[in-house]
């Protein structure tokens, strides 16, 4: 997932492409280093927003 810029996730919940947890935006920007490219805080697996089939 590409994010331009870092207001774009306002109330969003992202998971864990890893672990599976849904996690707060801002958890899960605070995880990384670079806020474009946010991380799950509890394994530092790449996070993305939930879809549904």
């Amino acid at each position: 997932m590409t994010v331009s810029h870092d207001g774009a996730l306002d109330g969003i919940a992202l998971i864990c492409t890893e672990c599976g947890r849904l996690i707060r935006r801002d958890c899960a920007l605070a995880a990384s280093d670079n806020p474009y490219l946010p991380k799950c805080h509890h394994c530092g697996g790449g996070v993305t927003i939930p879809m549904s089939r």
